[in-house]
């Protein structure tokens, strides 16, 4: 879909104008609420290529990624 949405010059949103979030299994995105930390990493060049490899990535190397993570984030400083 990331590739479609590229070459289209779209964004991932353009697909599902339109549709009742009930309908797609999801709540209204207005009630789940986002960070500022992290909208400001999302919009960053770095951030937005982590996610996007992290999104075709196979499963074994997403689990992998979200162990560091946490062994990382709860391991004293």
């Amino acid at each position: 879909m990331f590739a479609i949405m590229r070459s289209l010059n779209v964004p991932a949103s353009y697909f599902f104008e339109g549709l009742d979030w009930e309908y797609i299994g999801e709540t209204d995105p207005g009630t789940q609420s986002i960070s500022p930390e992290v909208l400001a990493y999302l919009s960053s060049t770095f951030g937005l290529q982590i996610v996007e490899q992290l999104a075709v990535a196979p499963r074994r190397v997403q689990n992998a990624f979200a162990i560091l993570l946490e062994n990382s984030i709860s391991e004293p400083k």
